[in-house]
């Protein structure tokens, strides 16, 4: 089927990934303000399922998706919050979009994450600590 659905976003990095359930799921950066936004559409329809911003009241910007074996989706990124700059890896709920989880990591920039055959969360990326 084909459909056109309009995120109200300025978007960008966006991530498109497909859940278990055969609906795409949407990561990207909304630069109004810089936040992680993720969003689920149904393949059928079209229809925005839910769109959630990680809205944490920081500089925030998405550099890739994945999607678990549940269909959740996990976002990394790059953050300024507090006088930390690092990364973030934040994990989302497939049926609601809401956070799981969400985990600062160290003084540097990832932009690669994954999920092992048993479940665990990768992020890879560099250190910019000596």
């Amino acid at each position: 089927s084909t459909w056109d659905t309009t995120i109200d976003a300025y978007a960008v990095g966006v991530r498109i990934k497909q859940a278990p359930d055969g609906n795409p799921i949407v990561a990207y950066t909304n630069l109004d303000p810089n936040e992680f936004s993720v969003a689920k559409v149904n393949a059928a329809t079209g229809a925005i399922i839910w769109n959630v911003v990680d809205d944490r009241q920081t500089n925030d910007f998405m550099w890739n998706m994945t999607i678990d074996s549940s269909g959740n989706p996990l976002v990394v990124g790059q953050t300024a919050v507090g006088g930390f700059e690092g990364t973030r890896a934040s994990k989302f709920d497939d049926s609601t979009g809401q956070p799981v989880w969400s985990i600062l990591i160290g003084n540097g920039i990832s932009r690669a994450i994954g999920v092992t055959l048993d479940g665990l969360t990768v992020v890879s990326g560099r250190s910019l600590s000596v």
